[in-house]
């Protein structure tokens, strides 16, 4: 069972270049299923007492996308990744952006191209990296309320880490995870550069100075070195997630699969690990979550495997919804009371609870 206690830091306070952005508006063709096996020997959680409606001062809306595929101007990917056996190629990142829009906010369409609520905004930027061979389509029940709540949430596609690209995923892994950190900051830069241009899809829309990363497993990994990582981290970030995510990857030249140096400060960051994760086990997140200095959070998930708690409807994923929700609106939207609302959803009974560090089950 979870201990309900606060983890360090809740009383708390609290890059790479990438060239100049370009974009192409060439149209991306939609993300396939997730073909990566859910554990079926999750446990079935007891239903959650806690609400999935969004907080009284959250907005609600309708749901739009626009996609946008971009080259990033002097990154490549290598060999044997690279397009028709070269030795490299050009590095090639794919966006499918999820933003507040107009229209009755009970529907649970995602519409393209629906117009923006730019009347209400600019809103915060919320950057995605999804798992290793797993499509951010997977995440949607997690995606969508993020948008709904009054977020753009810009979900990647990495260029070598996605599950078109072939080769086993042990291979994909220490070729390229190292690299995905530039592509989150690319993506930070080109959309707000987008939004400050005053023309196209999302023009107007974003607030410069709140953006946030996150990511699961491997994208997980991915916001921690945006975020915290000394080598990697990128000034615009105010604000981390990481779901069931590690240290590795961002290891020195050589040691690829090594961690990587923790800078002496950055954003809040909220962890959420599952108990009876056998893919990134609890340690995975003592090793990098211990020795952060606070602001930063901890949420325990009592009994869940890897997959679950991102990609299905189910308690957990319920509370997982309620505490990044409330996360975020404290670091991005500023707003007094939300981190205390975010330990209330998070300590439920059976289901999840916060805690300096989370037990094996």
């Amino acid at each position: 069972m979870i201990v309900g206690t606060v983890a360090a830091g809740l009383a708390g306070a609290g890059v790479r270049t990438t060239g100049t952005p370009t974009r192409s508006t060439v149209p991306v063709t939609t993300d396939a299923p997730t073909t990566h096996p859910v554990p079926t020997t999750s446990p079935t959680p007891t239903t959650s007492t806690t609400s999935t409606t969004l907080p009284p001062s959250a907005r609600t809306y309708a749901i739009g996308q626009v996609r946008f595929r971009w080259v990033e101007p002097g990154r490549v990917v290598s060999y044997p990744f690279a397009p028709d056996g070269a030795a490299t190629g050009p590095r090639v990142l794919l966006a499918r952006v999820l933003y507040p829009a107009t229209g009755p906010a009970t529907s649970t369409a995602v519409v393209n191209g629906a117009p923006p609520a730019r009347s209400d905004g600019p809103f915060p930027l919320v950057i995605f990296g999804p798992g290793l061979d797993q499509f951010a389509s997977a995440y949607s029940v997690i995606l969508d309320a993020w948008a709904r709540a009054g977020f753009v949430v810009a979900a990647l596609r990495f260029p070598v880490t996605n599950p078109t690209v072939p080769g086993p995923p042990s291979e994909k892994e220490p070729d390229d995870l190292h690299n995905q950190a530039g592509d989150m900051t690319f993506a930070i830069k080109t959309l707000l550069a987008d939004s400050a241009q005053g023309t196209g899809p999302l023009a107007g829309l974003l607030e410069p100075n709140e953006v946030a990363v996150t990511g699961q497993s491997d994208g997980g990994n991915t916001a921690i070195a945006a975020s915290r990582l000394a080598a990697y981290q990128d000034p615009a970030v105010k604000a981390a997630i990481i779901l069931s995510g590690a240290n590795y990857g961002f290891g020195p030249p050589g040691d690829v699969m090594g961690p990587g140096a923790f800078a002496a400060s950055g954003p809040p960051l909220l962890a959420t690990q599952g108990t009876a994760d056998q893919t990134n086990p609890p340690s995975f997140t003592d090793d990098y979550f211990m020795p952060l200095p606070p602001p930063k959070w901890l949420l325990c998930l009592d009994g869940a495997h890897h997959l679950p708690p991102y990609q299905q409807q189910n308690s957990w994923s319920a509370v997982v919804r309620a505490v990044t929700i409330h996360f975020l609106d404290a670091e991005l939207y500023h707003e007094p009371g939300q981190l205390a609302a975010m330990t209330d959803a998070g300590n439920v009974a059976g289901v999840a609870g916060f805690a300096s560090s989370c037990p094996s089950t």
